[in-house]
């Protein structure tokens, strides 16, 4: 079976591009805004509308998109604007995720929080490679340990906001012209991937900053300031 729909990208005017926090004017009345909605509003019923929508670092999160809209896909969801702490652009994001669900809307979570594409790897000197992609770039080899480990966090944080129509991502570049461990999480060969959760027991629980969420094969804690992940998985 084949989805009909629209996914729409870069849904930000460039004349809102540099306002932090961006505000309810700039976001709502601009033109490429209003060809947005227009866009979704008359699109067939049974079309799929999603695009990069809620943001957390958008005045009141861009939540007047879902109005008209079927979901929304997560990016630069650790990035914080202007004073904010930053392991709380995590905890906002997600909060709107959460909300996002519990409209029955469609949360396509995109875990990474880097974006070492291949073309680093031909850069003439090492320093000039982004700092978080020095370990991904120039190497012969999958660096599996790092994969892991990312993957964890990234994993980690899907399962406090997932629910039925949840979907993660997980990929360090989204280039498919690169090696295919970059953009194909299923080429990593992370066997946390492989692993059957079972269903949610309830929603998270948060205790300062640890979030905690249990299902029927395993339980999950993350402490989004210092990114500790924890999986307890269940022994039959």
């Amino acid at each position: 079976d084949s989805v009909d729909g629209i996914m729409m990208d870069n849904t930000l005017s460039p004349e809102c591009d540099n306002q932090i926090p961006l505000k309810k004017s700039c976001l709502e009345t601009t033109d490429k805004s209003m060809m947005i909605k227009k866009a979704a509003e008359e699109s067939r019923d049974d079309a799929l509308i999603i695009g990069n929508y809620l943001r957390q670092y958008y005045d009141r999160g861009n939540r007047f998109r879902m109005s008209y809209s079927d979901g929304s896909y997560f990016e630069n969801q650790h990035h914080s604007p202007g004073s904010q702490p930053d392991h709380e652009a995590i905890v906002v994001s997600m909060q709107l995720a959460r909300e996002a669900s519990w409209k029955k809307k469609v949360v396509l979570w995109t875990g990474s929080r880097r974006n070492c594409g291949c073309g680093w790897n031909y850069v003439e000197h090492r320093s000039e490679i982004p700092l978080d992609c020095r370990a991904f770039n120039k190497v012969a080899t999958a660096p599996i340990d790092l994969l892991k480990k990312d993957l964890e966090i990234a994993l980690g944080e899907f399962l406090m906001i997932v629910e039925e129509f949840s979907y993660i991502n997980f990929a360090i570049s989204p280039d498919a012209n690169c090696e295919r461990w970059r953009w194909d999480a299923h080429a990593m060969g992370l066997d946390e991937l492989l692993r059957h959760l079972g269903a949610p027991k309830g929603p998270p629980l948060r205790s300062g900053h640890w979030f905690s969420r249990h299902f029927e094969h395993v339980s999950v804690k993350v402490n989004i300031e210092t990114e500790e992940t924890q999986f307890i998985w269940k022994v039959d």
